[in-house]
Order: structure tokens, then C-alpha cells, then sequence
């Protein structure tokens, strides 16, 4: 079939068929085949290949996933007083109420499952092993030629670390922010919203020392999370354990990173919403932000707040408001001209939460989630507890970088970072 609906998936011997054989049944929810069994598999519908977390699957493809049938059948029990029915051809007016209140049951049931499973889908795909056999000196060589490269720059792991995010934020964390212009595609490094970003060389030297031991077998896209993984511990934060098994995208497009990457000037909403689209809680997303504790910020992101005038919370705190000007003033001619994060910004720490109660956030979404209700209390949690932060933050990052990952014999393992095979 091709339509899409509004679905409830489940084994067929609790909803549709109770007496069917054992298997996978999709019940419609929504549309004109309401309340009907649409689909049967015998073997079950495998795989979830849906792009964010929706609550409709195209029948009869992959993307009604067979994860979602756990858990249905006390629901419809429940909801069948026990009878293991929530479709009936009976038209009384009790039968359609009790079919109803399932079939509510079930949407709900289903929306929470699938934003659950979504992730955890994807990351029984992934696996911190995942090149065990196959390249088992993976994670030295990468770690060890990431040190290397921040010798050589001691800004990489700030830089490393805002590539990821920026990689992952368009289209899933498939290295397309590395891909030069050609071959049908646009650069995304060249959209504004990725001014500055660099150290692009330390992701190369990886990916030729780790060619040189296992060609073609690692992805571009798990190298970049390697270094931004040993940016976040070699710079005082938390040792994390990612997830590997990504392959690489083959499109970059600089107007996708125009129109997905979040700007300086977001507000809590949209952040929020972007997050929550990875399977992030309001929690994890506070501690993503928190990854602002390293770097700089470009006078460019930050002229709202100063010019023509100071916005409200720079106006209560003059000291830092004319510091800032000192170093951003109201013409600069080089766009590269900027401003340290924080005072301590070449450490992973938890100073950034500390400034931003202390109304000495850089951009203006660090300034809003001091006083957002939704945020203001992580933020002052995380300002005392170092150690809070730094596993929210490691959990957070391993949502995100699930976050639509090309798999199994998606995309492709390039040779060179920079270019598609």
C-alpha cells in the first residue's frame, strides 16, 4: 500500500485478528479507513527509516516500525474490557465508544513509544564496538592524532567540537558539513550561520592515519564525533563512550545550513522545539548549550545586544556591556573579530552556567535561558554541580548524534572527507 495513516501497529493476536496467526497488524486511526486493519505481516514490519518523530508510517513500508507493537496489548485490553478487541464490526453505540477510547489509547501509546524507540532504533544500529573487529586500533589512532592536531592549534577542540553540532544540526550527523562545492552540491561552510568554522585539517590528518591502518572501513561522520568526543575530555570535561556505525552522506547544501542551523538570536522556543525533534528533554538541551563554555562568539552574533542600544540585561550589568563594546565595537570591518565564550574558555567546564546566572551570557540565547521557566532551573543547577552537567551533557550528545544517521549501506565510507567517492 502506499497511503499514509495515522497508525496503530501491534501483534495481530491483540488488535484486528485476535485469533490470526502470530505477526505484525497496522490499525488506521485516522482517514477514511479509520478503525480498519490495513496491513498484516506475518514476519513484521521491520526498521524505521521515518525522519523525525511523527506518528504516521507509510503502509507497507519500512517506516512502521515493529518496535511500536510492544506494550499495545494491555492497552487494548484495557480498553476492550478485557476482550483483546479494539476492532469490531459492531455498530452499537457502547462497541464504538470502547472502540473510540482505544483507539485514542493506542494513538497516545503509539506517539510515545515512537518518540522513544525512534533513538533507540537507530542506536541499536550504533554500538560503541562497532569497529572492534574491523579497525580495533580506531579509537587510539584518533585520539592520538587529535592531540596532534590541537598542538598544532590550540583552538581545535572548541572548533571540533562546534563542527559536530553544526554537522549534525543539518540533516543528521552525516559529515556533510565537510564536503567541498561540486558535484551538485553547495558548500555548508559557506553559510553564514557556520562563519568560522575551521580545524578542518585536524578531521583530515585522522582520516588519513586511520585509512592508512583500515581503508576504507571507518566513516568521516564517526571521526568527527571521535574528536569531538576527545575535545570535550581533553579539555577537562567528561570522558564519554559514543556511539559508532554512521556512513556518510553524499549532499551538503548551503541552503539547508541557512535554513536548519539555529542562529544566536533563537529563542528558547525554537531551540526547544529543535531539540526536542532529537529526542532531547529540555534538560539535555540546557546542557547541549553548555558546550558554549569553550570558544569564542563573533562580535557579528553578538551587535544585537549592543547596538544601538544595550538590551535590558546588559543595561544591569554596564561593567561587562562596556567590555564587551571595548572588544566588539560598533564597526569592525574583519568579521572574524571576537569575543571569549567565557572567562574560561579553552576548559570544558561548567563556568558558562555560572556566568549566565551572573547575567554575563555572550549570546542572546544564553541570556534567555536565565530566566525562561522551562530553563532557568537546569541552568542554576548546572552552575553548582559540575559533575550534573557533565553526564546530562554526555547523554545529550549521544541523542544528537544518533540523530538521522545514515546506516548499514546508506550513504557511503569516503575516501577523502572533503569529497564524495
Amino acid at each position: 500500500m502506499s497511503s499514509t495513516f495515522d497508525v496503530a501497529v501491534a501483534k495481530s493476536r491483540t488488535i484486528g485478528r485476535p485469533r490470526g496467526p502470530t505477526g505484525i497488524s497496522v490499525v488506521a486511526l485516522t482517514g477514511e479507513k479509520k478503525g480498519a486493519l490495513v496491513s498484516h505481516e506475518g514476519q513484521g514490519l521491520t526498521g524505521l527509516e521515518s525522519p523525525a518523530f511523527a506518528h504516521s508510517c507509510t503502509v507497507g513500508t519500512r517506516n512502521c516500525p515493529s518496535f511500536v507493537s510492544r506494550g499495545f496489548e494491555s492497552s487494548a485490553k484495557d480498553a476492550g474490557s478485557g476482550s483483546g478487541h479494539c476492532i469490531s464490526s459492531s455498530s452499537s453505540s457502547s462497541m464504538t465508544r470502547r472502540r473510540s477510547a482505544c483507539e485514542m489509547r493506542i494513538a497516545t501509546l503509539f506517539l510515545l513509544v515512537l518518540c522513544s524507540g525512534y533513538l533507540s532504533a537507530i542506536q541499536a544500529q550504533l554500538s560503541p564496538t562497532f569497529y572492534a573487529a574491523t579497525c580495533p586500533n580506531l579509537e587510539r589512532i584518533a585520539r592520538q592524532w587529535f592531540s596532534i592536531g590541537v598542538l598544532n592549534a590550540l583552538t581545535a577542540p572548541a572548533a571540533i567540537l562546534r563542527l559536530s553540532f553544526h554537522d549534525c544540526s543539518v540533516n543528521g550527523c552525516d559529515a556533510s558539513v565537510l564536503l567541498n562545492a561540486g558535484r551538485g552540491n553547495t558548500d555548508e561552510k559557506a553559510s553564514s550561520l557556520n562563519l568560522g568554522i575551521s580545524n578542518l585539517q585536524v578531521i583530515d590528518g585522522i582520516k588519513t592515519a586511520v585509512e592508512r591502518q583500515c581503508p576504507g572501513v571507518v566513516s568521516c561522520a564517526d571521526l568527527l564525533v571521535l574528536a569531538a568526543r576527545d575535545a570535550v575530555s581533553l579539555s577537562g570535561g567528561p570522558r564519554m563512550t559514543v556511539q559508532l556505525g554512521r556512513r556518510d552522506g553524499t549532499t551538503a547544501s548551503t541552503s539547508a545550513a541557512d535554513s536548519q542551523l539555529l542562529p544566536p538570536t533563537a529563542s528558547v522556543d525554537r531551540v526547544l522545539s529543535t531539540f526536542s525533534q532529537m529526542g532531547l528533554t529540555p534538560m539535555e538541551t540546557v546542557a547541549l548549550l553548555g558546550s558554549h563554555t569553550m570558544g569564542v562568539g563573533h562580535c557579528d552574533s553578538i551587535k544585537n545586544r549592543l547596538y544601538p542600544q544595550l538590551d535590558t540585561t546588559l543595561s544591569q550589568n554596564p561593567f561587562f556591556a562596556q567590555n564587551l563594546k571595548r572588544q566588539c565595537p560598533a564597526s569592525f570591518s574583519n568579521p572574524n573579530t571576537v569575543v571569549a565564550n567565557d572567562i574560561t574558555n579553552i576548559v570544558f567546564d561548567n563556568q558558562y552556567f555560572r556566568d549566565v546566572q551572573g547575567r554575563r551570557g555572550l549570546f542572546s540565547i544564553d541570556d534567555a535561558i536565565r530566566t525562561d521557566a522551562r530553563t532557568s532551573g537546569f541552568v542554576r543547577q548546572f552552575a553548582v554541580n559540575r559533575q550534573l552537567f557533565f553526564s546530562t551533557f554526555q547523554t545529550a550528545y549521544n541523542k544528537m548524534a544518533a540523530h538521522r544517521v545514515l546506516t548499514g549501506t546508506q550513504g557511503q565510507i569516503r575516501k577523502n572527507c572533503r569529497s564524495i567517492n
